[in-house]
């Protein structure tokens, strides 16, 4: 690995959750930036050490630029990392799982 890795977990979780492209940028840059109510990743010692400028504020007009771009990265390991984890959460509920392990089948 040449270089860090940006995946940031709050900002790719709520990326995650949110429902089509434009409300996951909106819902990542929400907890990756700084607000009155909160930090944000951004504001993180590491990541204002690894990131002192926004990893997401690159431009994205080169396309051969874009696909190793931050903001490319960080998508394709969301996708990897919390898609599956959120699908894994999505599929389970307390009733279901205590069903499952008392051995009660509820189909």
């Amino acid at each position: 690995m040449s270089k860090p890795l940006p995946f940031f977990p709050h900002s790719a979780l709520a990326w995650g959750k949110a429902d089509d492209d434009d409300q996951r940028w909106d819902a990542a840059l929400q907890r990756w930036l700084p607000s009155f109510t909160h930090e944000g990743e951004w504001a993180e010692a590491q990541n204002q050490l690894l990131w002192p400028d926004n990893p997401f504020s690159e431009s994205l007009d080169d396309p051969i630029a874009a696909e190793q771009s931050a903001t490319a990265v960080f998508v394709t390991w969301a996708e990897r990392i919390v898609t599956p984890m959120l699908a894994a959460v999505i599929d389970h509920d307390l009733a279901s799982d205590m069903a499952m392990l008392s051995g009660e089948n509820h189909e």
